[in-house]
């Protein structure tokens, strides 16, 4: 029956309605996805942009401490190769590392070539932590951005602003590798197995940075075998032996680094808590209790998920989450003795980040409706507050970075002859002058400027050991455990210092100016030694009167062993340069204020913290102090 004014079209219109309606809530769904993942690879371009713009303008094709290391085999003058592969860097065995930096350096013979890799492969972690987590959870939320936000920020520095912690940087990617190996929701397949035994091999074989991630994780992995498919279960096999085989290799002959204090139970805790903080990034320092308490909260939370999901796939990421806990433990055991002076270094923080990205992971996966929405938040909103800071104490680096290189490299273009530039580097090589000319001869960056004619040493600077004034002037703290005398040696007057260093004990000795000495125009201190060396690390510290400021203090150490120093007849010299020197705050901890102000010095002490005892003997036929 017809219906007065309805078109034949009518009931068609009618049907179609709704699925406009449809289309219209649709495209609006799809419009508001988008809107997340604009913000998050928004955050990923400006994170990577400004990390390569902004470090790489800061930059220096300079050599920087461990950069030294390099120098030989970078020219081709390297003896014993496969032994220095091998050889030990403090307690790290780091041959992947070594040979990733000399093949970089071959290609671009220019020290910044490790700077790029690191911020290049830091960016390729952060987004593929932003691809996972889209294919796992079908979309891609805001929270998201804490990944570039984590891995791209300038409180990492140090990790992108330095070429040799291409190390942490290469160690950490492997990591993170491996938990999104572990955590992928797809079946085992052959290619899966074959990245993550590749990871599992390759991370004892970047230090110790990392290795208790592949060595847990490679029992863990035992049960999988028996699920995997054929060319998966022996991919797994093969990577688990070979992850054992190499990790025991590690420890074989392995050097402990110098000892320190005894570490107490509660130091330990301290500094694995503190260590803990730093996945906020560096900035973290500024409220230690705070970040403390919100890792440790964020990751408490996540242990406690993934144990309650350990038979429904959970069983993995929780062993990850446990090796990352015992290396707080190692690393609160190990650095401990040398918190108070010096801090945890900024780029631990990216040691820590694979354990956020881990407990994000873990909330997202197998947390319950809360938990799922509210752990990304808090550790996206933990990520974005304490960004600024950690900006800001990435600068800190910046200024110490310079601090340190740009005098050498003024010194290099002023001609200063190349047996003078020791006076202007920080740490330096044992053979630095065969490094220099290998680099000079290669014509690296600066170095083909170098002034080979050669050229008098610096003239001795004004004699303050007041040892031509009968040794008057120095003076002892520490009772019995600290003496001073004057002796002989080698027809020689001398000032002998011994020490004897326990628990609860600082053996020092001292000396101060009145009125204040002007030591500006000095490269550096050079301390001339006698006597058997004793392998004791001894701190320095200056004071200084400056202006409005009160008394401020600067720090340096050295340990005394014949390879750090210079035979001469009768006993052997140390240098370090003024750049070498840190400012200690008024909490008594290292920042990187600078640059050291030497026209008002006041007093100069030698310390002794480690336990043990020896002899120090300085003898003024050269002079101390330069």
């Amino acid at each position: 029956m017809a219906v007065k004014g309805l078109s034949p079209a009518g009931p068609g219109v009618l049907a179609g309605a709704p699925t406009a309606r449809r289309q219209r809530v649709t495209t609006r769904r799809v419009t508001a996805g988008r809107w997340p993942a604009m913000l998050v690879w928004g955050t990923w371009v400006a994170g990577f942009v400004s990390a390569l713009v902004v470090v790489l303008v800061n930059a220096r094709d300079i050599p920087v401490r461990e950069d030294w290391t390099m120098a030989p085999a970078m020219t081709g003058h390297q003896g014993h190769f496969l032994g220095w592969l091998w050889s030990q860097n403090n307690e790290h065995r780091i041959p992947v590392p070594r040979l990733v930096y000399l093949g970089l350096l071959k290609l671009w013979p220019d020290f910044r070539v490790g700077m790029v890799f690191n911020i290049v492969l830091l960016a390729a972690v952060a987004a593929a932590f932003v691809v996972f987590v889209r294919r796992v959870r079908g979309h891609t939320r805001w929270t998201d951005a804490f990944f570039p936000i984590t891995f791209l920020n300038l409180g990492n520095w140090e990790n992108m602003g330095w070429g040799w912690e291409l190390q942490f940087v290469v160690a950490t990617a492997l990591a993170c590798a491996l938990l999104m190996g572990i955590a992928s929701r797809r079946e085992l397949t052959t290619w899966r197995a074959l990245g993550v035994g590749g990871c599992l091999v390759a991370i004892p074989l970047t230090g110790a940075t990392a290795l208790p991630f592949a060595v847990l994780l490679s029992l863990a992995l035992i049960p999988q075998i028996r699920s995997a498919g054929r060319h998966a279960r022996a991919v797994l096999i093969v990577s688990i032996v070979l992850t054992v085989m190499v990790t025991v290799l590690y420890f074989v002959g392995l050097q402990a680094g110098v000892a320190g204090a005894e570490v107490t139970p509660g130091a330990t805790m301290e500094t694995a808590l503190k260590f803990l903080a730093l996945g906020l990034g560096p900035g973290a320092g500024a409220w230690w209790f705070a970040s403390a308490l919100a890792v440790t909260g964020l990751l408490a939370g996540a242990v406690l998920v993934l144990y309650r999901a350990r038979r429904q796939g959970g069983w993995l990421l929780l062993v990850f989450l446990l090796a990352g806990l015992i290396l707080a433990g190692e690393i609160g055991h190990s650095r401990a003795p040398a918190l108070t002076y010096f801090g945890l270094p900024d780029r631990y923080a990216l040691i820590v980040a694979p354990l956020l990205c881990c407990a994000y992971l873990a909330y997202e996966r197998f947390g319950g409706q809360t938990a799922r929405h509210l752990g990304p938040r808090v550790l996206f909103a933990a990520a974005l507050a304490l960004l600024p800071l950690n900006v800001l104490f990435g600068l800190q680096f910046r200024d110490w970075y310079h601090n340190l290189v740009d005098p050498f490299a003024d010194a290099v273009k002023a001609g200063t002859p190349a047996e003078r530039l020791p006076y202007y580097l920080s740490i330096g090589p044992p053979d630095w002058g065969t490094s220099i000319v290998d680099l000079h001869q290669a014509r690296v960056g600066v170095f083909r400027q170098l002034n080979m004619a050669g050229g008098p040493l610096p003239a001795p600077g004004r004699t303050v050991d007041g040892l031509d004034a009968g040794g008057q002037g120095w003076s002892t703290l520490g009772g019995p455990a600290s003496m001073g005398a004057l002796g002989q040696q080698g027809g020689q007057t001398v000032l002998r210092w011994d020490y004897h260093a326990e628990a609860g004990t600082v053996p020092v000795l001292g000396r101060s100016f009145s009125p204040a000495q002007n030591w500006e125009g000095s490269g550096a201190i050079a301390i001339t030694l006698g006597g058997e060396p004793t392998g004791q690390v001894v701190y320095v510290r200056v004071a200084m009167s400056q202006e409005g400021q009160g008394i401020q203090y600067w720090e340096s150490n050295f340990a005394d062993v014949s390879p750090g120093t210079t035979a001469v007849p009768g006993g052997r010299i140390l240098t370090i340069p003024w750049s070498g020197f840190l400012h200690v705050d008024s909490s008594d901890h290292i920042d990187l204020k600078g640059p050291i102000p030497l026209g008002h010095v006041v007093a100069i002490v030698f310390g002794v913290k480690g336990p043990g005892q020896g002899s120090l003997l300085t003898r003024h036929s050269l002079p101390p102090w330069r």
